[in-house]
């Protein structure tokens, strides 16, 4: 991950990263399912796995590039590769269809099979829920940059609304063991979508708030450097009116001792 990150995907032009960017996805998929006897990916290493993009979904300067890798990661996984996308629901149709009018010709089920496994490549180990709960903290986190909250939050509400439609997500209970699986049933999407713009304004209700203690501060300095100027100048002033007195003071010392002299 350092090596794709600090070797490719921060380097200029940006033509060798959008192209990563787009075919990193697939290249993952293809490769944890072909492996034979090897266990499928599973959400936290899907997570990994994918972490350098995840960093620049949140804090790349390019803004086409972020947009890239939000749709080419973020959605592409969602819709072509995970249990609730579109290519996952089409495979559970066209399977119950082929159940409904089976035939006997092996071969031809066979074919039809191996066009399947090429077609639909479905990480079926990696929990969408928890890919979502990772875009809300990723979203909400303080590095960040402001103008991806938005369209991070509205990835998130893209996936529940997904999660519900597909109406179930890969079982995480008896993958772990836990407890702690979300009910969707009692999520809202408008509550969630009014707590993310929530999220955001907090966001910039704090920026808005330190922003103001440092130019506070900075007034308070540029007082405090006026206030030694005006010190240093009132010293000066007195320095130069001793000097002055002092001087004023000899020449009449001068003076008396010369009449002094005369008078002699």
């Amino acid at each position: 991950n350092d090596v794709l990150r600090e070797e490719i995907l921060t380097k200029y032009p940006n033509g060798l990263r959008l192209h990563v960017v787009d075919v990193a996805l697939e290249e993952l998929v293809r490769a944890a399912s072909s492996v034979e006897g090897a266990e499928a990916l599973s959400h936290e290493e899907f997570i990994t796995c994918m972490e350098p993009f995840f960093v620049l979904m949140q804090k790349e300067k390019d803004a086409v590039v972020q947009k890239r890798v939000l749709e080419n990661i973020a959605r592409n996984f969602l819709m072509d590769f995970s249990v609730v996308g579109e290519k996952a629901l089409e495979m559970v149709a066209s399977s119950s269809d082929r159940s409904k009018n089976a035939v006997d010709d092996t071969k031809d089920t066979d074919e039809d099979s191996e066009v399947d496994d090429e077609e639909y490549l479905i990480m079926e180990h990696v929990h969408v829920q928890t890919i979502a709960d990772f875009l809300f903290e990723i979203a909400r986190d303080h590095e960040c940059m402001d103008r991806y909250r938005k369209s991070l939050y509205d990835m998130h509400k893209t996936y529940i609304k997904c999660i519900k439609t597909a109406g179930f997500d890969v079982d995480i209970e008896e993958m772990e063991g836990s407890d702690n699986e979300i009910d969707l049933d009692d999520v809202d999407i408008d509550e969630l979508e009014n707590e993310n713009e929530g999220a955001i304004i907090e966001h910039k209700t704090i920026e808005t708030s330190i922003n103001a203690i440092k130019e506070e501060k900075k007034k308070t300095k540029m007082d405090i450097d006026d206030k030694d100027v005006n010190v240093d100048g009132k010293k000066g002033d007195q320095s130069v009116g001793k000097l002055a007195s002092d001087e004023k003071a000899t020449k009449k010392i001068e003076k008396a001792k010369k009449q002094k002299k005369d008078s002699k």
